[in-house]
C-alpha cells in the first residue's frame, strides 16, 4: 500500500523549495557596478587627510538605488550637493560631491573564469594637472574585499614616463614636466589611458588581459 506524505513534507518541502530556489538565484544573480558601489568600506573614500569621506556610506546607497532608474541623480543633503551618473551597460559610474573639487569613478572588468575586477580611483584635475588621489583595483571574494592592485596593475615608474614622453615629442622634456601617472577609468571599453600628470599627454595605454592589465605605449 502507497503512503501519503506526512504532514510535515506537505507544509515544509515547499518551503525549502523556495529557499533554494532563491539562494540559487542569488547566487547566479550577476552584481552590478551599482551593488558593489553600494557594498564598499567607507575606507576607499576617504580622503589623504584620514578625517573626511568623500561620499557618506548612507549616501552611497541612496544615490545607487535612484541612479540606476535613471542614470543621473543630484541629491543635497544638508547643504552639500551630490552628484552620481552611471552607465550600466558599460558598467561605470562617476560621482562627486559639491564639498570637494574630486571626482570619484569606478568601473568593472570581466572575463571568463575569473572573479570580476573592480577599479576606483578618487581624481583631482585643475587646469594645469590631473592625479589620482587614490587608485585601488579589488576583488570581491566570499563578502569580503581583497585588494589586487599590485598583481593586476604593472608598475610604472618615473623614469619610464620621462622616456614615453621624449618619444612621442621627439625633444627632452620640459622643466615643467610632472613625470607622475594619472590613471584613467574608462567609461567605454577596458583599456585604461595612463597621462602625464602635467602637461596632460597620453603615454601608456594598459590592456586588459582577463587577468591583469598589459602596458603599451602611446602612439
Amino acid at each position: 500500500m502507497k503512503h501519503l506524505p506526512s504532514t510535515f513534507h506537505w507544509i515544509f518541502l515547499p518551503i525549502l523549495l523556495s529557499v533554494l530556489s532563491v539562494s540559487a538565484f542569488a547566487q547566479s544573480k550577476q552584481m552590478t557596478v551599482a551593488d558593489y558601489f553600494k557594498l564598499l568600506p567607507d575606507r576607499y573614500f576617504t580622503l589623504l587627510s584620514g578625517d573626511a569621506t568623500l561620499i557618506p556610506h548612507g549616501i552611497r546607497e541612496d544615490l545607487a538605488i535612484a541612479s540606476r532608474r535613471t542614470g543621473y541623480i543630484e541629491r543635497t543633503i544638508s547643504g552639500i550637493t551630490y552628484e552620481m551618473a552611471i552607465d550600466m551597460r558599460n558598467e561605470y559610474l562617476m560621482a562627486s560631491s559639491s564639498q570637494w573639487e574630486l571626482v570619484f569613478e569606478m568601473a568593472v572588468w570581466r572575463a571568463k573564469g575569473q572573479e570580476p575586477l573592480i577599479g576606483l580611483s578618487i581624481n583631482g584635475c585643475t587646469a594645469a594637472s590631473c592625479k589620482n588621489v587614490t587608485l585601488h583595483f579589488l576583488r570581491y571574494k566570499n563578502g569580503a574585499w581583497v585588494d589586487v592592485t599590485d598583481q593586476v596593475l604593472p608598475k610604472i615608474t618615473a623614469q619610464m614616463m620621462l622616456e614615453a614622453y621624449r618619444t612621442l615629442k621627439r625633444s627632452e622634456p620640459e622643466a615643467t614636466v610632472i613625470p607622475r601617472p594619472f590613471y584613467e577609468i574608462p567609461r567605454v571599453g577596458t583599456t585604461i589611458a595612463v597621462y602625464m600628470a602635467s602637461p596632460r599627454v597620453k603615454v601608456f595605454n594598459l590592456i586588459w588581459r582577463g587577468e591583469r592589465f598589459d602596458l603599451r605605449k602611446a602612439e
